[in-house]
């Protein structure tokens, strides 16, 4: 996605709760291998962002193709594997400490 439809989105706001929702409810994709994890993430995604439209489909695609790996990596690495969702997503850098 282009950076001024992101930035017209604000997709730097959303990434924050985004990644949090989806490290909160992994059992749901995680298990799943390439296309189908990046479908299913896609799918959990737009069902949570689904009152903004067809703007939710694009922050939806736009956030699981650049942040999908990093979260899944911050998942399996050390003490993160807990699924602590702040503490995931804070370490992948899509949300501040606090």
């Amino acid at each position: 996605m282009p950076q001024d439809v992101k930035n017209r989105l604000d997709i730097n706001g959303m990434k924050c709760p985004i990644c949090e929702m989806l490290v909160k409810q992994s059992e749901i994709w995680l298990g799943k291998e390439g296309e189908d994890r990046e479908a299913a993430v896609i799918a959990l995604c737009e069902k949570e962002l689904s009152s903004l439209g067809v703007y939710g489909k694009m922050i939806c695609d736009a956030f699981v193709k650049d942040e999908l790996d990093n979260i899944i990596h911050h998942m399996e690495n050390g003490d993160d594997e807990s699924k602590d969702a702040k503490k995931v997503c804070t370490k992948a850098g899509l949300c501040k400490s606090s």
